[in-house]
């Protein structure tokens, strides 16, 4: 499930849009934003009601949009590890 909703919800997996992404850091990077958005640190979930960050205690409250870039930002870039096809 996570996957269709996810490729549901991102345009970003398909060529036919301007939302396609040419560099590859570009991709981790809004996948990244999104996963942390809608699965870890904002949304608010109906079955749980809460984020599942605070729901394993990572988190005290639900993140803003605003502290998910600023914190975004702010962290060290990892490079992107090469897994050989």
């Amino acid at each position: 499930m996570l996957q269709l909703s996810t490729r549901m919800r991102k345009r970003r997996f398909t060529r036919l849009t301007n939302a396609f992404s040419k560099k590859q850091e570009s991709h981790h990077a809004a996948v990244a934003l999104h996963l942390a958005y809608d699965y870890d640190l904002v949304r608010l979930h109906e079955t749980i009601r809460c984020t599942p960050a605070m729901a394993l205690g990572e988190a005290n409250h639900p993140w803003t949009v605003a502290e998910l870039i600023q914190t975004a930002l702010a962290a060290k870039p990892t490079p992107p590890v090469y897994t050989p096809p």
